[in-house]
């Protein structure tokens, strides 16, 4: 008698596998809309009801059964559509295993007694955006010996948008170990872990690896996303292929959802945002809004203009309202930094009442200290947590609190913030306007994340990439902001090139010339960049100033002269030993390299040095492109050095 399983794509489309015997396995869809089932929606050249049956390698994948309007067939020709994922079904569980895992509802004679495996085979349906799936639908189903591993793993990645199989016994949902999706973590639930061992990952991590390996429903992928970290559901959905990841956005809850988004580097949590706002402008606009104030401005000053135009709108006002006064402020400054999100108290309160207070505010970060302020908001003092613990309930505000408070206007600087985080060792720091009233904090999280985006942009400015590109940047971007400074470092490394052109006879006379040239070049160049980075570092830090440039630069210099003279003598003293080994008169030569190996690297460290401190000086930052001139002074000046040095001894090393 034949065997039935039923695999649901969505309530209105199911297909009815028909195992007859012989390895064959017919399936017939119906749908009760088929206007809007996913697959009216696939390309006309999937269904052929035209035709009775479709067989793949002499495998039916599909056959026409019945002929209500309603009934339609379709199959999938592996070689023209690609077949990106195999499933088993499993009577009464879905067909969420990997192909290692799962049975089909069928015994066979002669084989032992227990299901034997059935696979469905999925494919994917190109989004509008072309690169990634929007969609996977099933396209057929085949019992009996596997289908090849190559089928299995051709194609690309991507995340079924919906879709499960039921046997004809009642079936639950399930994921890779027909376990109920987990619940969304709390803070409370999150165990011990020894930080950088694998081993120690929690189950929610390996359950997400374990679901990115085989083919899971969406609604699963999010649930176990949104049972991770913050931080961790961030990384995951980084490893997602563009689209997909706000797919499982859109599945997860607000709150969660805005947390992952928040943790995602910036570049990618603007292409996901991008897709929002494209999908859907209501949803993006409750995201930002579920999101950390200052994490939101941040992401929306990122974002491409049309994205915020898109999302503002479709706010709260009140939500709106805090955005524009946050994107107001320069991102770099104290203002671009703060988080308006603070706990507020009243100094005549009592420690009752401020408790109180604190527990209806219900807040969830920024507690380590509650501010007080007066009636018009203006910042009062500040009390620890610890003190509201302690002291009495009858105790008044006023009478515990610290008022000696530090405070920054919201126009300084973040390099003047991190300094004030680092001296001070502070963990959070209060924002005021001239009038002292209380705009908002600046945590020590947000100050680290500054200095790490500071970094990194002094590194990438050094070589002239961009002050925000990132690895996931766009291919336009990239070159946008390389192609200017590549042309800047073309004209300077010319002067270099004109220099060498200046002694074209003396090359022509002593070829060995051209060979020592690029050592000592090199030399110098490496010299400088020890002695700029040196000095780069000591500016951020404020450890450079005026008073201190002129001994800073004569120290460089001393140091690049005696590092000169130890490399020039042990240069010149094997150019020597070569000469005298082989009988001829070069030995002179490695006399002028001593010479101009001294003389280049001090050039070199006082370069590295006074370059930074003379761009500090014009108003420019001391790291831009500062390689690039770099590199153009201790190349010219080598060259120069060493060609002139060899020039003005030339009769002594026998030429002319």
């Amino acid at each position: 008698m034949p065997m039935l399983s039923m695999l649901r794509i969505d309530s209105q489309t199911r297909i009815v596998a028909v195992r007859s015997g012989g390895g064959m396995i017919s399936s017939t869809v119906r749908s009760s809309s088929p206007a809007r089932s996913p697959l009216a929606r696939m390309p006309r050249w999937i269904g052929k009801p035209a035709v009775d049956s479709i067989r793949s390698r002499g495998t039916t994948i599909a056959s026409r059964s019945g002929s209500p309007r309603s009934a339609s067939t379709f199959s999938s020709q592996p070689r023209l559509f690609s077949a990106t994922r195999i499933r088993r079904m499993v009577p009464g569980r879905s067909s969420m295993a990997s192909t290692t895992r799962g049975c089909s509802p069928m015994n066979t004679p002669g084989r032992p007694s227990g299901p034997r495996p059935s696979r469905v085979m999925t494919s994917r349906k190109s989004s509008s955006r072309g690169s990634s799936a929007r969609s996977t639908v099933v396209m057929g189903i085949r019992g009996g010996s596997p289908l090849p591993h190559a089928l299995a793993r051709s194609g690309t990645k991507g995340v079924v948008r919906a879709g499960y199989t039921r046997g004809m016994t009642d079936a639950r949902e399930s994921d890779l170990d027909a376990g109920d999706p987990l619940p969304a973590k709390t803070p409370g639930d999150r165990r011990s872990t020894v930080i950088g061992n694998p081993a120690e990952a929690s189950p929610e991590d390996h359950r997400v690896r374990r679901l990115l390996q085989h083919t899971i429903d969406l609604p699963v992928l999010a649930s176990a996303v949104q049972a991770q970290d913050p931080a961790d559901a961030a990384d995951t959905l980084e490893t997602l292929v563009d689209g997909e990841a706000a797919d499982v956005l859109e599945e997860m809850e607000i709150k969660n959802a805005a947390e992952a988004l928040s943790h995602m580097v910036g570049p990618l949590a603007v292409s996901v945002l991008e897709d929002l706002v494209r999908d859907d402008p209501g949803y993006a606009a409750a995201l930002i809004e579920a999101m950390p104030t200052d994490d939101a401005a941040d992401l929306l000053q990122l974002s491409p203009d049309p994205v915020g135009e898109a999302i503002l709108p479709r706010m709260s006002d009140a939500g709106r309202v805090v955005l524009r006064h946050l994107l107001a402020y320069d991102e770099a400054s104290a203002g671009g930094l703060m988080t308006p999100d603070v706990l507020k108290i009243r100094e005549e309160m009592t420690v009752t009442e401020a408790v109180r207070a604190i527990r209806e505010a219900e807040a969830e970060e920024e507690t380590q200290y509650v501010f007080v302020v007066d009636d018009e908001n203006r910042l009062v003092g500040i009390v620890s947590l610890r003190s509201l613990v302690i002291a009495g309930p009858t105790e008044r505000i006023a009478d515990i609190c610290d008022r000696e408070v530090a405070a920054i206007p919201p126009d300084v600087d973040r390099d003047t913030v991190s300094m004030e985080f680092e001296k001070y060792g502070y963990l959070v720091l209060p924002v005021i306007d001239a009038e002292r009233r209380l705009l908002g904090v600046v945590t020590v999280d947000d100050v680290l994340e500054s200095i790490r985006a500071e970094g990194t942009e002094d590194a990438q400015l050094m070589v002239g990439a961009g002050r925000e590109e990132m690895v996931f940047s766009s291919t336009g971007a990239k070159l946008k902001s390389r192609i200017p400074w590549l042309i800047v470092n073309l004209v300077t490394s010319s002067i270099g090139a004109l220099v060498v052109l200046q002694f074209e006879g003396l090359i022509a006379e002593i070829a060995v010339l051209a060979v020592l040239m690029p050592v000592i070049a090199n030399q110098s160049g490496n010299a400088g960049q020890q002695s700029l980075a040196v000095t780069l570092r000591g500016i951020v830090l404020d450890q450079v100033n005026e008073r201190i440039a002129m001994r800073l630069l004569l120290r460089e210099s001393a140091v690049g002269a005696i590092n000169g003279m130890i490399a020039g003598v042990l240069v010149g003293s094997f150019v020597a030993a070569i000469s005298f080994s082989t009988g001829t008169e070069t030995w002179r030569l490695g006399v002028v390299i001593a010479i101009s190996m001294t003389c280049s690297l001090t050039v070199g460290t006082f370069t590295g040095t006074a370059l930074p401190l003379l761009m500090r000086r014009l108003g420019a930052d001391p790291a831009t492109a500062s390689t690039i001139f770099l590199t153009m002074v201790t190349d010219s000046i080598s060259f120069l050095i060493f060609l002139g040095t060899a020039a003005s001894l030339s009769g002594w090393l026998g030429i002319g």
